[in-house]
């Protein structure tokens, strides 16, 4: 089951979350060989993908670190929608490891 959490992301500034991976029995899963996608969409079901993950998302030891540059958030002119993180091990197994909310609160000073 996928971890549900809500990102808060101020438009125009930096931005990191890292995601702990764990196995069935609830240790660190070594993630060599693994990857990751993501997409952000209005909804879930909507067509249009907002933005793409693919560039900043990393996987080192047993964590997903997403990191989302000022220059990417700045260009953000929608402020909630819905994502998801996927990871692909080496044998093409995929699981959702987090899903939720993303909250773009907007930048006065540009």
């Amino acid at each position: 089951m996928a971890l549900r959490y809500t990102l808060y992301i101020d438009q125009g500034s930096d931005y990191t979350v890292a995601f702990p991976v764990l196995n069935a029995a609830n240790e660190p899963q070594d993630l060599a060989g693994w990857s990751a996608r993501g997409q952000v969409r209005v909804v879930a079901t909507d067509p249009v993908v907002l933005h793409d993950f693919t560039d900043e998302l990393s996987l080192a030891g047993s964590d997903l670190t997403l990191t989302v540059p000022a220059a990417v958030s700045s260009t953000w002119m929608w402020s909630f929608a819905a994502y998801d993180i996927e990871l692909t091990d080496p044998n093409g197994e995929v699981s959702r490891l987090v899903e939720g909310f993303l909250v773009v609160r907007p930048e006065v000073t540009r």
